[in-house]
């Protein structure tokens, strides 16, 4: 039996207006990694692996609480992972540039990526993988995919960090600093002022004559 499940355009359409706060979660997840004790002394993969995962799910748990009617980090054992929008379930993975992931072959891990299985607890779902790439110094991380797989063959991907709409920079609105008057427009003022002294002090002197 093949499970039906989201087209790649589907999917996109769907995970669009979370990709920015998604990049945001898994990049705070990172600067956590890299700020702990583990990263200073340590560069064990399935250490990074794990400890990543579980700040990633503590991160996203406090950043979709507002729309966790849409999107929240859900437990269906033995998986846990993301719900979008009641059609994606996205588990969070550690990849190479190759987008392949490291799973223990596990039952329910192989499961999970054979789209001829059925599983009860995600019917309706389309079951992907939200892998990031960490660069060869492990200092930054290099990719943020989608991926979709079925029996460890990649089908399609989606690239959230090149979907990732900019920041928009506020700009300070100022406004225009009026010109200065021309040399003309002064001395005509000037000369006006100076003119109505001049006849004030005239008509005073004609007075006290």
């Amino acid at each position: 039996m093949i499970v039906k499940e989201h087209t790649k355009e589907q999917a996109e359409e769907i995970i669009d207006p979370y990709v920015n706060k998604l990049r945001e979660c898994v990049l705070e997840a990172w600067e956590r990694w890299r700020a702990s004790d583990h990263a200073r002394h340590l560069h064990w993969k399935t250490v990074m692996g794990n400890a990543m995962c579980n700040y990633f799910l503590e991160v996203s748990t406090h950043a979709f609480y507002p729309m966790s009617a849409r999107v929240r980090v859900e437990t269906k054992p033995p998986y846990i992972g993301m719900f979008v929008e009641s059609a994606l379930y996205l588990r969070f993975k550690k990849g190479k540039r190759s987008l392949k992931t490291s799973n223990v072959l596990t039952k329910s891990a192989k499961a999970f990526h054979d789209k001829s299985m059925q599983i009860d607890a995600l019917e309706g779902m389309t079951r992907l993988e939200l892998v990031y790439v960490p660069s060869r110094d492990l200092l930054d991380i290099e990719r943020i995919m989608l991926v979709c797989k079925d029996k460890g063959r990649i089908s399609w991907t989606i690239d959230l960090l090149a979907r990732a709409e900019p920041e928009q920079t506020v700009i300070e609105f100022k406004p225009p600093t009026p010109a200065a008057p021309t040399s003309t427009a002064a001395k005509r003022v000037i000369k006006k002022k100076g003119g109505v002294a001049d006849e004030r002090k005239q008509h005073s002197a004609g007075k006290d004559s």
